[in-house]
């Protein structure tokens, strides 16, 4: 992370780990995971979800829908009293930690849209595939190293396919034209069904003071509102959901107000760069021009691993073609020989400082080990995968709410008659 310190961390409710977070951590937002309150909730609160219908809605109201914080304190009291649980434990010690998982105090810090810890539970399960409990620390670096080389691949791949094409448009709008030329295909599929739920709002005009313009937007069978700024200025939206705040992308409420404002791009603040296709060419001019406090053998390896990046990179979109062959093979050489004068001209001033043109292949690959990122194994056996069940495990909740009828006799004979 490069000595960054992450804006958001999720979590389940250890308290040993809580506490280490606010002791190293001090300034990041610290949430839980929505996934593991169900969990505990379905444990204690197992009465509650069985004999009320309506429980399950009401508490998962409170941990979604409010954006002000004394209609969830309010709507919170309404569910105690309803449900009389005014006197349950697990209730009481939840609310004294409500900052932690109810959105209405999260919404306004940046997580990528992510409520749950299920990205790193599916990180574990493709580790498994890899490496066993039996291995040793040295054989499971070497299936480790699988893992991320496989990843790295697939993660090109991607990259490949969005640079080389175009996301079919559910509109034919320019907003939407802008939005698949500068978003991966994966969230220009999370703009694209917001903008479509855009269509569905109402819009009410609230009132304008100076170039400012309030509204209050609708959505679809919807009985609550979202109240909408928009500054003619700058083209500034805000919407009290904060979904851009919370995810990075707009909601389908601003988008209804920059529609019905004649807005036909993103406004260049509300395009959040680590969603956008071309991030990776800009990380690596500002990972080149750092400059490092470290060992130098670290150094040649991080450009030495920047250098292996882009010519996969340049291999794979190059190989496509004749004419986009040849033009690589031509540049290449002609950079061999700037590198070439380049070394000799530094060799010549600081002799001692240049690796010669025959350091071999297995000595650079001793620098490479020191690198925890980009530690390299060669002639792996690769493991056999196993291919489980990529669905989400479903919560305690899920499983009371949805049980298997048991058939009677009466059918079973029947079934038995017919086959």
């Amino acid at each position: 992370m490069s000595g960054k310190k992450p804006i958001s961390i999720l979590t389940d409710q250890d308290a040993a780990m809580a506490k280490a977070l606010l002791s190293e951590w001090p300034e990041t937002c610290h949430r839980l995971c929505i996934w593991h309150i169900y969990q505990n909730a379905a444990k204690h609160l197992s009465n509650a979800f069985e004999k009320f219908k309506n429980f399950t809605k009401d508490f998962g109201r409170c941990i979604y829908d409010y954006e002000d914080e004394d209609d969830f304190i309010n709507a919170w009291n309404n569910m105690l009293e309803k449900y009389n649980l005014k006197d349950n434990d697990w209730l009481r010690r939840l609310f004294n930690i409500k900052e932690q998982w109810a959105l209405v105090y999260g919404r306004q810090t940046f997580c990528a849209d992510i409520t749950t810890t299920q990205r790193s539970e599916s990180m574990n399960s493709a580790l498994k595939k890899y490496v066993s409990y039996k291995y040793d620390l040295l054989r499971f670096f070497q299936h480790f190293q699988r893992l991320v080389e496989d990843r790295r691949y697939q993660e090109l791949k991607a990259e490949f396919r969005a640079s080389q094409s175009s996301p079919a448009l559910s509109f034919p709008v320019e907003i939407l034209k802008h939005a698949s030329n500068i978003y991966t295909p994966e969230v220009f599929k999370l703009f694209q069904d917001e903008l479509c739920k855009a269509h569905d709002c109402v819009l009410k005009f609230n009132g304008e003071i100076g170039s400012i313009s309030k509204y209050e937007v609708i959505p679809h069978k919807k009985y609550w509102h979202h109240t909408v700024t928009f500054d003619s200025i700058d083209n500034t939206v805000l919407c009290s959901c904060k979904k851009y705040e919370f995810a990075g992308i707009l909601c389908a409420h601003a988008l209804k107000v920059l529609s019905t404002r004649n807005i036909k791009n993103i406004p260049a603040q509300y395009i959040l760069k680590r969603w956008t296709k071309n991030i990776k060419a800009k990380s690596t001019k500002s990972t080149c021009n750092v400059s490092s406090e470290n060992d130098s053998k670290v150094e040649i390896v991080r450009r030495y691993r920047e250098l292996c990046r882009l010519h996969t990179q340049l291999a794979t979109r190059a190989s496509e073609s004749k004419d986009a062959y040849e033009t690589a093979i031509l540049g290449l050489n002609n950079t061999l020989r700037d590198v070439d004068a380049c070394l000799k001209k530094k060799a010549s001033q600081e002799p001692t400082q240049v690796i010669s043109k025959t350091t071999s292949a297995s000595k650079l690959n001793e620098y490479i080990c020191i690198d925890d990122d980009i530690i390299k194994v060669r002639g792996i056996k690769t493991k056999t995968k196993v291919v489980g069940n990529s669905k989400r495990p479903k919560n305690a909740l899920e499983k009371l709410t949805k049980k298997k009828k048991p058939r009677n006799k009466e059918e079973c004979a029947l079934l038995e008659q017919v086959f």
